[in-house]
């Protein structure tokens, strides 16, 4: 049966709000489509007139079956929730969940200054360098710290406590929504050689590059280019960040 779920996407390489809702699908094992386009540079009004979405963003979650339209990352991760209880988007345990929101809910509001000066940018690369942080801005270092103490300290009052089918290398042990938000994040430090101290923060970053959600998009991503979608613009942007 075909599902009934189709998740609306842009671009794999620059699309950091379409990465959050695909792998909170993925790694939960819901069924659902994915279609790729591509609105760079084409305003707003594209994805409004093409009938992707009401807010002319992407992602955006059609539930055929029911005949029903969702948009907005946090809003397609809920909605997939109710469908799929079970798929752990969220952790089972009370207290893991209310902070797991808490998390998610704070990557989508904030970190304005990381998002503005270290756009994702997959197939970039830099080599790890100390000193990058010295050559950003201070509130993009002050983001930078304060998700790096989230994902340690998620890692040490819940990851490392989880235990059975709930136990994992993830911020709450499994796989859940709070990966999914933090996972573009993952692919920024890459990008720019931004390096993390704390080592439960390490151990976290590099199970999240090992994630097999994580390579199945990367993978997409990189094949990006072959297909003439490279985007001039952020790249180059990409290329003078942090010097």
């Amino acid at each position: 049966m075909t599902p009934s779920l189709e998740l609306i996407v842009g671009s794999q390489n620059y699309s950091s709000w379409s990465l959050r809702p695909w792998i909170a699908l993925r790694n939960g094992g819901i069924p659902f489509t994915t279609r790729v386009v591509q609105v760079f540079g084409k305003g707003v009004n594209f994805a409004v007139h093409g009938g992707y979405s009401p807010s002319g963003l992407v992602p955006v979650l059609n539930d055929v079956h029911a005949k029903l339209t969702v948009w907005d990352s946090l809003a397609i991760v809920e909605y997939a929730h109710e469908l799929f209880p079970s798929a752990g988007i969220w952790p089972l345990d009370r207290a893991a969940r209310a902070r797991a929101r808490c998390l998610a809910a704070e990557m989508h509001s904030g970190f304005g200054p990381l998002r503005a000066a270290c756009p994702m940018n997959i197939k970039h690369r830099s080599v790890p360098d100390v000193t990058v942080t010295a050559r950003l801005a201070e509130d993009v270092v002050s983001n930078i710290r304060r998700i790096e103490d989230i994902w340690a300290t998620a890692r040490r009052d819940f990851g490392c406590q989880a235990t059975g089918m709930e136990a994992g290398p993830y911020l709450f042990g499994r796989f859940s929504a709070a990966d999914a938000f933090f996972s573009p994040v993952v692919w920024r430090f890459c990008s720019y050689g931004i390096v993390l101290s704390d080592p439960l923060a390490v151990a976290y970053f590099e199970a999240m590059l090992a994630d097999p959600g994580m390579l199945e998009w990367e993978a997409a991503a990189l094949a990006e280019e072959a297909k003439g979608l490279a985007n001039p613009h952020y790249d180059e942007f990409a290329k003078q960040v942090g010097k």
